[in-house]
Order: C-alpha cells, then structure tokens, then sequence
C-alpha cells in the first residue's frame, strides 16, 4: 500500500523546534487503530531531511523483539542471532511464444549482530541455491540447471565520543554473468532476487550531479567496502568522509574465438584492474549552521572513478587489448537554506563538475572516446527555491554544460523563453532551464506546475538506473494524491 508522509522542517520559530534538520535522518511510528498502540517502525533505506524533496521508501516496517513484543527494544544480552529460510517459485517468459522458464529459488542464511554504547556488529550471509528446467518440447532433454551462489554483509560501527567511525562489506556472488549477460534481466536469469534488497555499500548522493553518474550496482557479482567517519568539527559544524571501493570477482576474457570466459579465481578485496570493473569514490562534506541558526549550508567534494562495462578484453600473441566504458568525474555539490522568521525559506543549490566519460580502449596504445564532442564534460546546475511550509514552493532551475552527445547536437534544440533570457550571459545552446511551482492543496493532494525544459539521461538512485528521456519547452502539470 502506498502512502505520503510530510516530513516538516524547522523555520526558526518557537512552534517549529525539534523539527527536521538538513540532512537529519527521520524516525517513523506505526499506528495500530485495532490496539490503539504506536510501533516505532524501520524504513528500508535512510534518508537524510532535504527542505522541498521527495523520497521512495520501499517499506516502513515494525519487528518484534526477542520477547515477541512489536516494536519492543528487549534484547538477549547485547548479541542477537537468527536463521532464515525462503523459497520462490519463478515462471519467467520468454521471447518464443508459449514458452517460460520455470526456476526455483531456495535462500538459506543467518544473521548474527552485537550492539552496545561503544561498537555496533552485524553480519549477514546467505546461500542461494537455484535450479531451471524449460517446458519447450526441444529442451525435453536438457539437464536440470543447478546454480549456487552466496551474499555476505558485514557492518561495524565504533562511537568514539560524539564521532563515529564505520566500515561495511559486502561480497555479492550469486551468478557469474559475462561482460555481455550481466544487464539481460530478461534472457539471464536465475541470480539475485529484486525482494533481497541488499545494501549498496556506497553513498547515497541527493546531489543532482552526483546522482547522474552513480555506481550501477551488479548484485549478482560484486564485493567492496565503504569507510565513513563522522562527527563535529564545532557545536555547529558536521563533517563527514566517505570512501567507497568495489569490483567483479573475476576478469573476464574473451578467446580467439571471441567467447567470454572468467579466469578460474577468487578474490575477496575490490581490485584497481580495470578488466573488474572496478568503481572508487571519495566524498567528503561539511554541514552547519550560521547567521543566528538561520543559514544552513552544505558543501561537499567528491571524486569519482567507475568502469562500469567491459567491451573487450583479449590476450593474444602477447598483445593485450581491451576497451571498456569509463566515468571520471570530479564534483563540488552545495546547498544553502536561509529561514526567515515568517515560516518563508530560500534555497540555493548550486553544483559544479568535471567529467570524462567515454570508451577507452587499448591496441598497442591506449586511446580515450569521448561520449561527447568534446573529451572534458563540464556540467553546472544552479537551483533556487523560494518556500512556505507546508502549502508552496517556487523554483528555477538551470542546468548547463559545455557540450553533449552527438545525436542532441546534431538535432539542435529551441530555446525556451527562461534559455532565451540567459543567452546574454553564456550561450545557452547546452542549458536546460525551466520553472515550477508546487502547491498542497491539503495533507494528501498536491499540485505541481513546471514550464521550460528538463535535461535526459542517467539517472541514478540506490544503485539502480534509469534512462529518463528529455523534455523540451513544454508545461508539465502533475497531482498526487494519497488515499
């Protein structure tokens, strides 16, 4: 069942304090009307509090103690175990008519956590074990298929004071699919599960740009690690670091007959060889307040290093070539909300990046293709919002570059009024810019009103992606309603 739940922010005044905060992860409550009971509830992923934004939660959940009591907080000692077991029965089509695959899954792990005032221990394995056959009279003969695979997570969180210090792995080995497989969801089959819903182990970004060119995780054969440290710098002052690293367990070789194959290892740290499609990043971020409370900024900084597809990858007499997709990107992401007394607040977003990105590729010297015109990308975005909470809001939003794909400048773009205006301070042949309104009209229907142009591509969020097409010098209108 869906649902909206506003999330109010504090304004500066009395009435408002112990609201949101920019960037404070909310808490949630589950009402339960036949017991007349609140349950404190878990959500799927954490957020942190951004004025104006909206986000999808997979579920918000309540889950019993070790007495059985809902939403209790008793624990056995301060180390809590559990198995568990599942089992899912798949009929997969295909592309020929009348025919499917029949797979079963069978999932059996445990879980095994420690938690206390000084450290946080958790650990998760799982073993997958999964078999297909195919009704199609001309697979009558084939063998039962048999898959194993395994998943493990580990999370360690150290409280040093008011800082804290944390480490994840993960080790996602479920199918080994080539260069070629690994994004045929529809013909490949039988890996992970969408319901496993494992954790990314990397960042999540709110950052326009960043979100761009997230990592696209691949559950079915990745293992890598993510270190945080956070804490305050002053009694207004959050920093925090980030640093993210993950690759393929193997590297994938194509023979003198162009077939893929993995080299018979097994490695347990991500691997810098670009043959593993290794992915790195680093964000570091400050988050505080100023002007009597009043201002609250966040700036941050990260580099991005990803090679999410292998094309090639051949050793022949000697000779070593490959080509694979590349992503380099340096980004400097900010926000900043001023909040009158009046209940009014005025965000600034403005966000900057360089970014190559493109086919390198290597036959005795090693080459870089540009996705774009142009080898350096170099992407702006500028965002400003004037708001009321809760009944409306107002933005402009802009988002510019110094070039594109080839197919957008080959087809030439018509300028919106908003990009017309602007051509006297940059050409604005690359910039996208539109205007939009958002009005709650009550607690569970919403109307928004956007004119102008919205930039196509990549879109990225827990580690899943989209492409989300263009839209150019138009009016959008959209109404949410929650029942």
């Amino acid at each position: 069942q869906y649902t909206e739940i506003p999330a109010m922010g504090d304004d500066g005044n009395e009435y408002s304090d112990g609201y949101m905060q920019i960037d404070q992860t909310p808490s949630f409550v589950i009402y339960d009307a036949s017991e007349n009971e609140y349950y404190p509830a878990e959500a799927s992923q954490d957020y942190g509090w951004i004025n104006f934004q909206f986000f999808d939660l997979e579920f918000i959940n309540v889950y019993p103690d070790c007495n059985d009591q809902l939403g209790g907080s008793a624990f056995i000692d301060e180390w809590s175990a559990g198995f568990h077991y599942l089992n899912v029965v798949e009929t997969h089509p295909t592309a020929i008519l009348k025919s499917y695959r029949s797979i079963n899954h069978t999932l059996l792990g445990f879980n095994l956590d420690y938690f206390s005032d000084k450290l946080d221990l958790s650990l998760e394995f799982v073993n997958k074990t999964w078999n297909e056959k195919s009704n199609q009279k001309a697979h009558e003969n084939m063998k039962d298929k048999v898959n194993n695979g395994i998943g493990l997570y580990t999370n360690t969180n150290i409280y040093l004071g008011s800082w804290s210090i944390g480490i994840s792995y993960k080790n996602y080995f479920f199918e080994e699919f080539s260069p070629e497989q690994r994004w045929d969801f529809v013909n490949y089959v039988g890996g992970a599960l969408p319901l496993q819903q494992m954790p990314t182990v990397f960042k999540q970004h709110s950052s326009i740009l960043l979100n761009k060119i997230t990592h696209l995780i691949d559950y079915n054969d990745e293992l890598g690690f993510n270190l945080r440290i956070e804490g305050p710098i002053t009694e207004k002052i959050i920093a925090s670091l980030f640093y993210s690293k993950s690759s393929r367990h193997n590297e994938w070789i194509l023979d003198d007959q162009w077939a893929w194959g993995a080299k018979s290892e097994y490695i347990l740290f991500p691997s810098d060889d670009k043959m593993y499609n290794p992915f790195e990043e680093l964000f570091f971020e400050i988050n505080g307040y100023t002007i009597s409370n009043k201002l609250n900024y966040v700036i941050g900084i990260s580099t991005t290093y990803d090679v999410p597809d292998l094309y090639t990858n051949q050793y022949i007499n000697g000779n070593h070539t490959f080509s694979y997709e590349l992503v380099d990107a340096f980004t400097i992401p900010t926000q900043f909300t001023y909040i009158f007394n009046n209940q009014f607040s005025l965000d600034f977003v403005i966000e900057y990046q360089e970014m190559r990105k493109g086919v390198e590729s290597s036959n005795y010297t090693t080459i870089f293709n540009s996705n774009f015109v142009k080898n350096k990308h170099f992407n702006r975005f500028i965002g400003i919002g004037l708001g009321k909470s809760p009944k409306w809001s107002v933005t402009l939003n802009i988002d510019y570059s110094n070039t594109d794909e080839y197919v957008v400048i080959e087809n030439g773009r018509d300028k919106n009024f908003i990009e017309e205006s602007l051509n006297s301070l940059w050409d604005t042949s690359f910039t996208w810019a539109n205007f939009g309104m958002m009005y709650n009209i009550n607690q569970n229907h919403q109307l928004s009103l956007t004119y102008g142009s919205m930039r196509g591509g990549v879109l990225c969020s827990n580690g899943v992606c989209r492409y989300v097409q263009p839209f150019e010098n138009g009016f959008k209108i959209g109404i949410v309603s929650t029942f």
